[in-house]
């Protein structure tokens, strides 16, 4: 898993491009580091370790056919993990309802 340093370099990219206006930048930065944590807990229970080291260790880069590996891999395993209601019955009903 991702060390502390590594996922504090990680939360500092999209601290630096996301304004959350009600936090201040500190507080910015932990909940940017505790959803890096979370997402690298959740890759590092579901993916296999071959493929979760193809994403931990990038000193080369990655190569197009392991990107298609891990690409698969991750939708095959998020529709699995996360249940996303579906809204489309509920915007048919209000459009209809107007």
């Amino acid at each position: 898993m991702l060390t502390q340093a590594e996922a504090e370099a990680i939360a500092t990219k999209p601290n630096h491009a996301i304004n959350l206006p009600i936090l201040g930048e500190e507080k910015e930065q932990i909940v940017f580091y505790k959803i890096v944590k979370k997402i690298d807990e959740f890759l590092y229970a579901v993916l296999p370790n071959e493929i979760y080291e193809l994403i931990r260790v990038l000193d080369g880069g990655i190569e197009p056919h392991e990107a298609t590996i891990i690409d698969n891999s991750l939708v095959e395993i998020a529709t699995k993990c996360v249940d996303i209601p579906s809204c489309r019955g509920r915007w048919r009903r209000r459009s209809s309802e107007s």
